[in-house]
This record gives structure tokens, C-alpha cells and sequence, in this order.
């Protein structure tokens, strides 16, 4: 039964690691804004949990305000959204030309994931 409950904790482990841990390429693309929608200030109730050996008020977490920028990019390659707070949203306006650093995660035809690393103007590079 023992090894049975190792090789289980093992598939899982790798399962995990394949998702989410392992190094994946970083990718570079140029696109434009498609839409840039404003996402205001919120706040977060951070409740602690497990034992109590002292007496622990929920924790008021502040979420500053920002923008939410879609992006086409080029190629057929989709389109991405990154949150981007409201001093460096500014810069970037509808239809402005951008360059964007990502990378992907997946499982093959289940599940994908982009994470948008960074998001510049196209005429910086």
C-alpha cells in the first residue's frame, strides 16, 4: 500500500511541476491596444485560519487602481490583457503600438495559459 501512496504523490508532483514549474521560453510580440478599461481601487479581507493560539483580527489588504489593457497581437497570435497601474497605463492609449514579453503554459488540448511578463512601447525596442 505504501509504495502505491508514493508513486500517486510522484505522478502528482511531476503533474505539477510539468504545469506549472518547469522553464518555459520567454516570447517576444509586437501588437496594438485594443482596449484599455479602468479597474478602481479595491480592497481584499484576508481571513487567517488553522489554530488559534492568539487572538488574530482579519487582515485589510488596500488594491491599488489601474488599467487593464488588451492587446491584438500580430500574426494570428491572439490577443493578450495585462493589468498595468495608472502612472505607466498612461502611455498607452487605444491603438497604440506595443511590444510584449510572455510566456505560455499548458496541457495540450486541455488548458493554456498566458503570462505577460512585460509590455513596452513598440518604439522603445
Amino acid at each position: 500500500m505504501l509504495p502505491l501512496i508514493s508513486v500517486t504523490f510522484a505522478v502528482i508532483a511531476g503533474v505539477i511541476w510539468i504545469i506549472f514549474l518547469r522553464p518555459v521560453p520567454t516570447q517576444t510580440a509586437f501588437g496594438a491596444v485594443l482596449e484599455k478599461n479602468y479597474k478602481p481601487p479595491g480592497e481584499y479581507t484576508q481571513v487567517h485560519g488553522g489554530t488559534r493560539d492568539a487572538f488574530h483580527l482579519p487582515t485589510t489588504i488596500s488594491i491599488a487602481e489601474g488599467y487593464v489593457v488588451e492587446i491584438k497581437l500580430d500574426e494570428e497570435q491572439g490577443t493578450v490583457s495585462s493589468l498595468l497601474n495608472s502612472i505607466e497605463a498612461e502611455r498607452y492609449e487605444v491603438g497604440t503600438r506595443v511590444k510584449v514579453e510572455y510566456s505560455l503554459r499548458s496541457v495540450p488540448m486541455l488548458w493554456q495559459k498566458c503570462y505577460v511578463h512585460s509590455v513596452a512601447l513598440a518604439e522603445e525596442t
